[in-house]
């Protein structure tokens, strides 16, 4: 905006107003609380401007003088084009009208002042056209800081309410107007634009699931009928995408007179509170149930005050009940030194000093008389727990009855030490008798062996075959004799664990069986095999009777294949097996082309005696593989088999790496 006019006029208003010449008028002009100044819109000139430029913008005519009266140089640079867009408004003016707007102008330290500004026009030209505007200009920087604290008051609030999940409103009870905050609408789940004319205390209330509002409309009726001051109460919302959400309310009534003038209320999401609150109580619920079910209960020692709390287990396991006797009592050394027996308690005092002491946790047991009389052995978990200089603060622990537990184990040890001592009578019993059995069974084979060669001649073909039987039946029972001996020195198995490379130990089995594989034109074939901890002998026995086993169900007209291969054996592998999940375990795979079996046999040949081909045809003591399992159980290990018949055989060797 240039103007155009000349700056000795700046303050000459003549001809501008009808009392331009009466310097009283001036005079006022001066006074005005505010700019006042005369504007040419044709000229786009300054043709008046009060003293007020100087008081409250602290420029004089000469800076107006000096900027060759572009007045646009008081106008904040923001607002330049706004003031320009409003100036062409007055164009448009009827007789009588004003308009106004509100800028900024510039002061001469370097801020603004706000100013709203008025303007009427005071002379139109020929055509009726305006020409010239009176404006004043009023300081309203007070209004707009007011404004602007009390608009960041309302979103910091609104901001707040979102925030923390919560509304307000008020209603007047003689106008029936209500105000909501804008905290509604999130609690809703709407945006402010979709529903801000609606809003209203029926719509609100639409929202509540039917139980509810039918509950809350007694409690409103009975507050108000009663003449209540609050009301709080909690309920469940269906918001506007259909999610649950839980609310709690508060209403504060105002009375005059006994009558009700209105009320203000407060609306909070508490969903997130209530829901850990009901998981709170089922946990609770839930540890209450396992303490009764597992016999046990929890507690915490305050080791400054000496306090100590008690679930509702503890109580439960010294006799007491605890609904009923929870409050009555005060859990002190006192009452446990009155159900310990004295040298328990004594014990029980030295296992708390240890872990105070020495350790942050201990375990002990002790027995005690509740109640009733009933004596229970209990065993305690203690940890203690410390602040950042180490000392300690807390004892909580967990405490369970496991007298049944103890009355089993001890019998269960009773049967164990009954058993072992059983077994090793039959183990000694089997050992003499296959021991002794075994004389009378070589003199029967010698005595029939003269018979044959001495007096053959002299016998006829049916005395013959009795006496063929009779060798054949002496000579399997003396194999069955010297594997039942055999199998009764591994049951005494007295042999230590040692570290033993797999591949020396098949190495020298087949060093030993070195004729009968070349006898059968055996082709075995041996990858790398681990080192673990085994008994040597029994090792070597175990890959012998496999091999031999292989080698003697080989099927006709075809040369013996044997493979031997090892694995790591898988985590879950271990865990189907029942076996140590922290011990590493070897598979071995011994796999032949013979003449295979039934799968439904696959635990029956490792029984003892048990056969699945004639002796005539396949001969032998039928101990061989029930020797390799008895071999297995000593190194805590699995064998297995899997077959079909005509497609061979594949033993599987589970043993561990190491040995406790």
């Amino acid at each position: 905006m240039s103007l155009a006019g000349d700056s000795q006029d700046i303050n000459n208003p003549r001809g501008v107003i009808n009392m331009a010449d009466d310097a009283l008028q001036m005079g006022i002009y001066d006074f005005f609380p505010g700019l006042v100044y005369v504007y040419d819109l044709d000229q786009k000139q300054l043709r008046y401007i009060n003293k007020k430029l100087t008081d409250s913008l602290g420029y004089s005519y000469d800076d107006l003088k000096e900027w060759k009266q572009d007045f646009g140089r008081l106008v904040f640079k923001d607002d330049l084009e706004l003031v320009q867009k409003e100036l062409e408004k007055y164009y448009e003016l009827k007789e009588h009208d004003s308009h106004g707007y509100q800028c900024r102008l510039n002061r001469k330290e370097g801020d603004y002042i706000h100013f709203q500004v008025t303007g009427k026009v005071i002379r139109r030209n020929d055509k009726g056209k305006p020409e010239s505007v009176l404006f004043i200009a009023q300081d309203i920087s007070e209004q707009i800081k007011v404004a602007d604290e009390a608009r960041a008051f309302r979103e910091l609030m609104d901001d707040t309410e979102t925030l923390l999940q919560f509304s307000t409103w008020r209603w007047d009870a003689i106008t029936n107007i209500e105000r909501w905050s804008k905290g509604v609408y999130p609690l809703l789940n709407y945006n402010e634009k979709e529903i801000e004319s609606k809003m209203s205390s029926k719509f609100f209330l639409d929202h509540i699931i039917p139980k509810d509002r039918e509950r809350i409309d007694k409690l409103y009726n009975h507050a108000i009928d009663t003449k209540q001051e609050f009301l709080s109460y909690e309920y469940t919302i269906l918001t506007h995408d259909q999610q649950s959400k839980i609310l709690h309310s508060t209403i504060r009534f105002r009375y005059a007179n006994e009558v009700l003038i209105g009320a203000l209320g407060i609306n909070r999401d508490v969903t997130e509170k209530s829901t850990l609150i009901n998981s709170l109580l089922g946990y609770r619920e839930m540890i209450m149930e396992r303490d009764m079910f597992l016999d046990q209960g929890t507690f915490e020692l305050d080791i400054k005050t000496g306090d100590v709390m008690w679930s509702d287990g503890m109580y439960t396991l010294y006799g007491y009940d605890p609904v009923a006797d929870k409050e009555k009592m005060t859990i002190t050394e006192a009452l446990y030194k009155k159900h310990l027996f004295d040298d328990d308690f004594e014990s029980y005092k030295s296992k708390r000093g240890e872990a105070f002491q020495q350790s942050n946790s201990a375990v002990w047991q002790y027995q005690i008389a509740t109640g009733s009389g009933e004596i229970k052995q209990l065993e305690t978990y203690g940890k203690m727990i410390r602040d950042a200089q180490g000392e300690p603060i807390r004892l909580i622990g967990t405490t369970r009855d496991v007298t049944k537990i103890v009355k089993y184990e001890r019998e269960l040890e009773r049967k164990i030490v009954e058993l072992r001592r059983s077994n090793k009578d039959l183990e000694d019993f089997a050992y003499i008798a296959s021991h002794d059995m075994h004389e009378p069974l070589r003199k029967v084979h010698s005595f029939a062996d003269r018979l044959r060669t001495k007096h053959s001649s002299g016998l006829d073909e049916e005395a013959k075959g009795y006496l063929e039987r009779i060798l054949s039946a002496t000579q399997n029972a003396r194999l069955m004799i010297d594997g039942l001996m055999e199998f009764s020195r591994l049951s005494r198995n007295g042999d230590w664990f040692e570290k033993i490379k797999l591949n020396e130990i098949v190495a020298e089995v087949l060093n030993d069986l070195e004729l009968k594989i070349e006898e059968t034109n055996t082709k075995i074939e041996v990858t790398d095999l681990p080192e673990i901890e085994g008994m040597k002998l029994q090792l070597k026995q175990l890959f012998a009777n496999i091999i031999l086993n292989a080698i003697k169900f080989r099927k006709q007209d075809v040369s013996p294949v044997i493979s031997i291969k090892c694995r790591k054996l898988s985590r879950q592998e271990a865990t189907g097996l029942n076996l140590d999940i922290n011990t590493e375990y070897y598979k071995l795979m011994i796999k032949d082309n013979g003449i295979g079996f039934e799968e439904e046999y696959a635990e029956t040949i490792f029984q003892m005696f048990q056969r699945l081909n004639s002796k005539n045809e396949y001969p032998g003591s039928g101990i061989g593989l029930a020797l390799c399992k008895k071999i297995t159980d000593n190194h805590q290990g699995v064998i297995s088999a899997s077959s079909s018949p005509g497609e061979g055989t594949i033993i599987s060797i589970i043993l561990p790496e190491k040995h406790n």
